[in-house]
């Protein structure tokens, strides 16, 4: 094989390498957008059976729904098991919230499920008993959702006059 001849295949193959190369970018790209699309819907779907367990909740059990219902009227109206039960719930809700929160600002949950929860959950904090196990529970949850929800709720509530 001549010089030429050798420096020309050479070349080929390097043109080919590059193509290669790019192929493979291509691919990998295609992949990471597949991977993610499967993270959000798993994203979504784990925080939607957590909502629709305590919804399930709600509608099954009239113990639990008439202890919502004593809640939403007071929280001096509850006994001390009462209260403890609500305030898990609470606790359990702002959890769902706050992952929530951390997935959205991840890039694992969708703008449009986000708004869902946030505006959800903003109008569920403004209500005067989730309002005040929140000042028991907040210091047991992240600084950037903490500010997150203060703010949020605060506004919110104070825009609709409560």
């Amino acid at each position: 094989m001549t010089k030429s001849a050798s420096e020309n295949l050479k070349g080929l193959l390097e043109v080919v390498g590059v193509f290669a190369i790019l192929l493979g970018l291509i691919f990998v790209g295609f992949e990471l957008r597949q991977n993610t699309a499967s993270v959000q819907a798993a994203t979504s779907q784990g925080l939607l059976e957590q909502s629709n367990h305590s919804n399930f909740l709600l509608a099954s059990d009239s113990d639990f729904a008439e202890l919502l219902s004593t809640a939403d009227v007071s929280l001096k109206k509850l006994s001390d098991v009462e209260r403890l039960r609500y305030r898990g719930y609470v606790w359990a809700e702002f959890n769902i919230w706050e992952q929530a929160f951390y997935a959205h600002a991840g890039g694992t949950l969708n703008d449009r499920i986000w708004h869902g929860y946030d505006n959800g959950y903003r109008q569920f904090s403004c209500e005067p008993s989730p309002k005040v196990i929140w000042g028991e529970i907040k210091y047991f949850f992240g600084v950037e959702f903490n500010a997150h929800v203060t703010d949020g709720y605060l506004r919110e509530c104070s825009d609709t006059g409560e």
